[in-house]
């Protein structure tokens, strides 16, 4: 295809729009665009040739920025007057539901998909298939309220010129490229990166690495919950239903039970402080009554705002003084204790941290404000029942300690009961996998989506609770470990106030066996301890201080099985590397001369490695499921015998698990700020590109999904692009998108829904585009991705949702294929379908290495070259897989292989071949 450009009705040369969209991790503003426009005047130059780009004019742009979904006049289809919850819309299943909207978990789009799906709503039948990904899309952008937030995208644009003729000796001076005229062309950035960018500082690291770990456990959920748009037998209704319990145990009770542990084990360190002096109860209690009596004033006066000076300023001034008054006599009346002052305090005040954390949990997980609010109650009682019940002896700083020992101890139980619950449920998803498999052996496909979306699932909630337990160990082992070693807490509880509260025997560890424990380390023999009579052990159960028993505490809820746990937990991390290990030892530089051989070996065991991702759902399920059995066999011993058989090698398990604590709460302790820098400088990076895949899959907060503040600004520029210039002409008579890793899956998936929303009304800003109701599109869009995610990753975790790109997922049912030979093996070029996302033309390129996306069309196909082993260096012409000429419907797609290497290097001169793509997709972008 020869292209001869001419000037348009202006006269002058064509313009052409290049978007460069970016991948995850840390990029900066204008570091994309800049990359492509670095490649376009390098890659003429590198073969020797004139430059055929001048040098590219940066210009500052201002777009304006709206929600993504209009109505037909323009306006935003939700306005920002309007809920931030979904509009209850009679295609909505949760209209008349009994659930609080603050609980709903946002699942109605599964429903709708069904319902809309079964209406006969849209349009063709493989739409109506397809429907799933469309309403999961459409629910996280038609809650969106703008509200107070910056409404402009500050953005750059980079402009240049691309002269006549071909580079010299350039492997892809085909007729396709050739343009004989003038090009202006624009580079732009769709910049996403500040708004998945983690706050900065250990407390912000530390809170958004458990908030991936819980949220991990969701997207699981998801992908089971979208099984219901095929499977309705009894087994399927089961595992969502065990898959919910699962998710709803670990993001709701787990980690506020461990907030709340930590706000009333914390409390004894102010309360030593409070109770040294006669005036510390008296002071807390009047800043606490001044505090109270302040906000109480706010909340008046912020609903009548006086309307003279004094009042305003004297009210909460007037209200805080005489309530610190009443406080201070209070607190000095003497039969008021002091030590019952500062539990009232730190109570209080623990509620605010407590309610502080959970409001901000509960924009990302619906129902933790409710949880928090009544697990806290329930703490708040039973601290007061301790109180009550402590030893009369007992009083001042002795008394706060055994209150919040045996609170913690209650706090503890509590929390075993939830992983324990957690547990049983992944178990039984686990009975139920046989017959769920039964009901749908059937169809092949169905199955084959079914399956993988199970073992998302598993391996969701697996991998979250493993990470979560391990994490939450050790920050446990490490605070208790420095508070008892810097303040001092607990020094005034004695062996015979550690002892459990009745009825908590089977929850928490007794004295006598936290007393074996420690017996180990003084005998140095496990066996004679293990031996140890219950006279003996009563001996030394009289001298286990309170450090040794909260030491014993942890090792006792994570179980004997903990050792073997974290070892079952570090050898699928091992197999997860593994798989990885050739594409990762890449990422420090690209060999430009790796010939097909090699490129083809690195494919081949990346596919191997994606095969066994089963196995490495099965250990990290494994891991998970250990402790269930140890548990219950610990607990049938407690209420059998304590000499049963079994009860030497639990014994054994829970010293390891003793060890393991001690160790690791040393350790922490004494190296806290250097463990948190390291951590920060090292898994800062993972953290950032982990949490830029979990935002852009996120469906809260519901008024500001990160996809649809993404999407905002991508919408924003295209707009921009199909305005008129100022002679009252269409700016550019072509698009090319370049989008990298996740920017790619934004990118399709934009696509895909901007041309299904036409049946709704569309766009009128996009209009050229085509995305707009009768509307034919005179601006082309061609879309040019790399390492796209789309098959290897979203297909394979999330089936139903991606069905549109593959029907039945790779290694769904069957390993992936061995191809050796040296022509591409292509399985369909209909799926995904170009004209189904408005595109004219669609190119996707990607190394035999990368561990996040490959091929889209091509099956294994891993040489750059179609020539032999030794060949496929650069500059060699690149073999480009593309439909047969006689196949009926077929558009406009092609893909590539460009050698080997992972998942970096796409924007930089190691990819030559890229940059030659761009270039030909410049010329060849406005036929």
């Amino acid at each position: 295809m020869t292209r001869t450009s001419t000037p348009n009705a202006r006269g002058v040369p064509g313009r052409i729009a290049i978007i460069a969209v970016h991948g995850v991790a840390d990029q900066q503003a204008g570091e994309s665009n800049a990359a492509i426009a670095s490649l376009l005047s390098e890659h003429a130059r590198r073969q020797g040739s004139v430059p055929l780009y001048d040098s590219f004019s940066r210009e500052e742009l201002h777009l304006p920025v709206r929600p993504v979904l209009v109505r037909h006049d323009g306006t935003p289809e939700v306005d920002a007057r309007e809920s931030a919850s979904p509009p209850r819309s009679a295609a909505d299943p949760e209209r008349g539901s009994t659930t609080p909207r603050r609980v709903s978990e946002r699942r109605h789009y599964v429903d709708r998909a069904t319902d809309s799906r079964d209406a006969g709503a849209g349009g063709s039948e493989q739409e109506r298939e397809y429907e799933l990904g469309y309403q999961f899309m459409r629910m996280q952008l038609e809650g969106r309220v703008m509200g107070d937030e910056a409404t402009t995208y500050r953005t750059t644009v980079l402009r240049g010129r691309r002269s006549r003729g071909l580079a010299q000796g350039s492997p892809m001076a085909t007729a396709e490229v050739e343009c004989h005229d003038e090009q202006l062309v624009d580079v732009y950035e769709v910049y996403w990166a500040d708004l998945s960018r983690p706050a900065s500082g250990p407390l912000a690291f530390f809170g958004t690495a458990y908030q991936l770990l819980l949220h991990l456990a969701t997207l699981g959920r998801q992908a089971v919950d979208d099984t219901a748009t095929e499977q309705q037998s009894w087994p399927w209704r089961l595992s969502r239903v065990l898959e919910i319990t699962a998710v709803r145990c670990l993001t709701l009770p787990v980690p506020l039970l461990n907030l709340i542990l930590l706000v009333v084990g914390l409390g004894v360190i102010p309360a030593k402080w409070l109770l040294a002096t006669t005036l510390g109860p008296r002071v807390a209690l009047s800043a606490l009554c001044a505090g109270l009596a302040g906000a109480g004033a706010y909340l008046l006066l912020r609903r009548d705002v006086p309307r003279t000076p004094w009042r305003w300023v004297g009210a909460p001034l007037l209200s805080a003084i005489l309530a610190a008054c009443a406080g201070y006599l209070i607190a000095g009346v003497p039969v008021v204790r002091g030590e019952y002052v500062v539990i009232l305090v730190w109570l209080v005040v623990g509620y605010g941290l407590v309610h502080w954390v959970a409001a901000r949990y509960q924009q990302v997980r619906a129902g933790a404000s409710a949880m928090a609010r009544l697990l806290y109650l329930a703490t708040a009682v039973a601290f007061v029942v301790a109180v009550c019940v402590a030893p009369a002896h007992a009083s001042g700083m002795k008394l706060v300690e055994i209150a919040t020992l045996w609170t913690m101890q209650m706090a503890f139980a509590a929390l075993r009961v939830s992983w324990i619950g957690l547990t049983l449920s992944a178990a039984l998803l686990l009975i139920v996998w046989p017959f769920a498999w039964w009901s749908a052996r059937r169809d092949r496909v169905t199955w084959s989506r079914g399956r993988a979306a199970l073992r998302t699932g598993r391996l969701a909630i697996a991998l979250a609770a493993s990470a979560f337990l391990v994490v939450t160990m050790v920050t446990w082992a490490g605070v208790f470990a420095y508070s008892i070693r810097e303040f001092k807490v607990f020094s005034r509880v004695d062996a015979v106030t550690i002892a459990p509260i009745p009825g908590l025997a089977l929850f928490v560890p007794s004295v006598e066996k936290v007393a074996r424990l420690v017996a180990t380390d003084r005998v140095q023999h496990v066996d004679l301890a293990l031996d140890m009579s219950a006279d003996a052990a009563v001996t030394v159960a009289s001298r286990v201080t309170a450090p040794q028993y909260f030491q014993g505490m942890l090792a006792e809820s994570v179980t004997a099985a903990a050792p073997f746990s974290l070892a079952l937990w570090i050898l699928a991390f091992v197999l997860l590397l593994w798989t990885a290990l050739p594409s990762v030892r890449t990422e420090a530089g690209i060999d430009q001369q790796c010939t097909n051989a090699e490129s083809q070996r690195m494919g081949q065991w990346l596919s191997r490695g994606l095969d066994s991702t089963r196995w490495v759902t099965h250990l990290f399920h494994a891991a998970l499921l250990l402790p269930l059995p140890f548990a219950m066999l610990d607990l049938c011993r407690k209420l059998a015998h304590p000499g049963i058989g079994i009860g030497r090698y639990l014994d054994h398990g829970l010293h390891l698990a003793f060890d393991m604590v001690g160790t690791t709460g040393a350790l922490v302790a004494a190296s806290a700020v250097v463990i948190v820098g390291i951590l920060m400088k090292v898994g800062g990076t993972a953290l950032d590109i982990v949490l830029d895949v979990d935002n852009y899959l996120r469906t809260t907060p519901a008024h500001a999904t990160p996809r649809a503040r993404i999407c905002e600004r991508y919408v924003s520029l295209l707009r921009h692009l199909a305005t008129d210039d100022d002679d009252g002409l269409p700016r550019y008579e072509g698009v090319v998108i370049v989008a990298h890793s996740l920017g790619a899956l934004i990118s399709c998936d934009l696509f895909r829904f901007l041309s299904r929303e036409r049946e709704r009304g569309g766009d009128p800003g996009l209009a050229r585009f085509g995305f707009a109701s009768s509307a034919t599109g005179t601006i082309p869009i061609t879309l040019f991705t790399m390492g796209n995610p789309l098959r290897q990753l979203l297909t394979r975790f999330f089936p139903h949702r991606y069905q549109w790109v593959r029907a039945s997922p790779d290694n769904g049912t069957d390993p992936l294929p061995v191809h050796e030979g040296t022509q591409p093996v292509v399985d369909d070029f209909t799926h995904p379908d170009v004209h189904a996302m408005g595109l004219a033309r669609w190119e996707n390129a990607y190394r035999s290495g990368d561990y996040v996306g490959r091929s889209i069309w091509a099956d294994e196909w891993y040489r750059r070259t179609d020539g032999g082993d030794s060949e496929g260096q650069y500059p060699q012409r690149i073999a480009r897989v593309e439909p047969h000429r006689h196949q009926a419907g077929a558009r406009a797609v092609a893909e590539s292989c460009i050698g080997g290497g992972a998942h970096t290097h796409y924007w930089d001169t190691s990819a030559p071949d890229v940059a030659e793509r761009i270039d030909a997709l410049v010329c060849t972008a406005p036929a």
